[in-house]
């Protein structure tokens, strides 16, 4: 078998970036506030030095629990793991994805995911049915880039994970503000206290996310084995024919066509609608982006997180297309004209005003990536690390990493008659998920639970009577291509 070339790419974060983990820090139990900042204690530590004193592990989690008072009850010195710089006062934030040592890094699957995307955009979709023929649509459209997880359009390629990088240099925390479309297209925000609309971002509250600096670099690997896209290999195999797999080169021309298609629709939006300063950014990413091609072997590509409809699910379709689903489903707002309405804008100098995810990628030297495996440290005490292992050695594997994450969910899975009542959560789990097949999954799941319930509650006579989480789960289906 042919050995694929395995290149190193360098990504740098041009906007926030936040890959979630499911999990979010709360204060007062997994963070303190400091002067302009907060402090993520290390509760392992902080549970192991308490070991001795039953009467104090029993304060822990107890109602109305606060850590600070019981810091200064204990006189304990606080384990901190690292501190986040934060403008705001959360009492939690979403906690970004990390290694075993705590350290922020790069997952191949969410990577492999925005480039999977970009990709599909440039299949040959003419054939596809009129989305009016919504079965026969939603057929086509799931096979388009391969019938099943052995035959998709990137098999062939290969991503590692990131080296990890020290959290405390990296992160910070993000007040993040929903710009919201309301009636007649009148732009608002959305307050996520009250779930109502206002006029100023002033009025509103937002979420609190951990999110890596802009400028930060991250180092993985990637590789396209060229035994899978030769034209014989890959016919038998069933892959689709896609003119980005053919070399790095070509999937980076792909994915900078992608990007810049979504960077000139996002700066027309809000242009529209009086966002001049997100609507400058744009202007200025698409000069990025349009340079970037000139470049061999670099892209820029919006990844995870914050990437929404356009980014990730529904971008290719024209707007006729659009409308025609959206006849056919109860995607977006009954009787609102734009779809999607809403956008994720991180505060920046005092206005929400940077949206998430945008990374430049470019190949770099190999020596690099090993460098900066061996120069990481854990925080709060000094890591034993070794050099990662090359892509061909050691490929990802992501069905592995599909499998053990879909076996935790379907364990954690409430019985029938207490899914409604527990749906929102299961709900956000879904839809935090980055891997695509892996939300598809999950929502069938979710699916086959509520078709369970018993008759008085039936998913269908629900979603009829507008019971939100029926409508709910009915829309994350809609999202990823499942009937109901």
């Amino acid at each position: 078998m042919i050995n694929p070339k395995t290149v190193t790419w360098q990504v740098e974060t041009l906007t926030p970036l936040h890959i979630g983990d499911g999990e979010e820090l709360q204060e007062n139990f997994d963070f303190t506030r400091v002067r302009d900042g907060l402090q993520v204690i290390d509760i392992e530590k902080l549970l192991d030095s308490l070991a001795d004193n039953q009467y104090a592990m029993g304060e822990i989690g107890r109602s109305g629990f606060n850590l600070n008072t019981f810091v200064r009850q204990y006189k304990i010195d606080l384990p901190v793991l690292y501190t986040l710089s934060c403008q705001g006062r959360p009492s939690s934030v979403r906690r970004f994805l990390k290694d075993g040592y705590g350290r922020p890094y790069l997952a191949g699957s969410s990577f492999k995911g925005a480039l999977r995307t970009a990709l599909w955009t440039s299949l040959d979709r003419r054939n596809l049915p009129s989305p009016s023929l919504k079965r026969d649509f939603n057929d086509a459209v799931k096979k388009l880039d391969g019938r099943d997880a052995h035959s998709k359009i990137t098999r062939a390629l290969q991503v590692s994970d990131s080296v990890s990088l020290a959290s405390g240099e990296t992160l910070t925390v993000s007040d993040i503000r929903f710009f919201n479309l309301g009636h007649s297209n009148k732009p608002l925000w959305k307050d996520f206290s009250s779930r109502q609309n206002k006029g100023r971002f002033q009025d509103t509250s937002g979420i609190f996310v951990e999110t890596v600096k802009p400028g930060v670099t991250f180092y993985l690997r990637a590789a396209i084995d060229p035994f899978l896209v030769n034209e014989d290999v890959r016919k038998k195999a069933g892959i689709p024919a896609c003119k980005g797999m053919n070399s790095l080169t070509d999937l980076c021309k792909t994915v900078n066509r992608h990007s810049l298609e979504i960077a000139e629709r996002e700066q027309g939006f809000f242009s529209q609608y009086g966002q001049n300063k997100t609507a400058r950014f744009y202007q200025q990413l698409i000069g990025t982006i349009k340079e970037t091609d000139a470049s061999q072997d670099a892209c820029i590509v919006r990844l995870a997180w914050s990437s929404g409809w356009i980014g990730i699910t529904g971008g290719w379709l024209q707007d006729d297309e659009l409308m025609q689903v959206r006849e056919k489903t109860t995607l977006g707002k009954k009787g609102h004209p734009v779809f999607p309405k809403t956008r994720r804008l991180a505060m920046a100098d005092g206005t929400p005003c940077l949206p998430l995810g945008w990374v430049k990628v470019s190949v770099t030297d190999t020596a690099v990536f090993y460098r900066a495996g061996t120069a990481v440290e854990d925080v709060g005490e000094q890591a034993e690390t070794s050099s990662p292992e090359p892509v061909e050695e050691t490929p990802v594997d992501p069905e592995k990493i599909r499998r053990d994450k879909r076996e935790q969910f379907t364990a954690s899975l409430p019985n029938p008659q207490d899914f409604p009542a527990q749906s929102t959560s299961f709900i956000k789990r879904v839809r935090d998920q980055d891997d695509e097949d892996l939300r598809r999954e999950l929502c069938k799941l979710l699916l086959d639970l509520a078709s369970k319930l018993p008759k008085k509650k039936k998913l269908a006579k629900a979603i009829k009577n507008g019971k939100q989480w029926a409508v709910a789960l009915q829309n994350l289906c809609i999202e990823n291509g499942l009937e109901i």
